[in-house]
């Protein structure tokens, strides 16, 4: 029985073959400074480190979304950007996204981050959607609650 739950409990990295650069998703409403998508808190108490590890829904959320911008690393994919798309959408609908105004536009970028030389972390851009007025993202919300209710 042990035998069985080890692998579990730590899980081997040798899939990995490399590690490559990180994808970060920055937004922008209207023209406005660009931020990260949902950052990483700075600290978290010990028993809400120890909570995320039985139910987290959030995280397992940005960790879709990210897996879907390291795929633009490659080609542009067009099921990738909608399904970041729907994401953004579905946090503005439950208002983890606060917009400065009901009618503005989000677009959205994918950085990759990497070591230089020095040791510092760079980004530089590897993706940048087109904008989207929230009118169409909370269409794109609504025609997708229809098709998966």
């Amino acid at each position: 029985m042990l035998r069985l739950l080890l692998p579990i409990l730590f899980p081997s990295w040798r899939f990995f073959n490399s590690i490559g650069p990180s994808p970060r998703l920055m937004l922008q409403f209207d023209a406005g400074p660009w931020a990260e998508y949902c950052p990483k808190p700075a600290r978290l108490a010990l028993a809400e480190r120890l909570a995320r590890l039985f139910y987290n829904p959030h995280g397992n959320r940005v960790l879709f979304v990210h897996s879907c911008a390291v795929r633009l690393f490659d080609e542009p994919d067009a099921r990738a950007v909608e399904a970041i798309f729907l994401a953004l959408a579905q946090d503005l609908n439950h208002g983890a996204l606060l917009p400065p105004s009901p009618q503005a536009s989000l677009r959205w970028q994918v950085e990759q981050l990497q070591w230089d030389e020095q040791g510092k972390i760079t980004a530089s851009p590897i993706y940048t959607s087109q904008a989207r007025s929230l009118a169409q993202l909370m269409q794109l919300w609504q025609d997708d609650r229809r098709l998966c209710p």
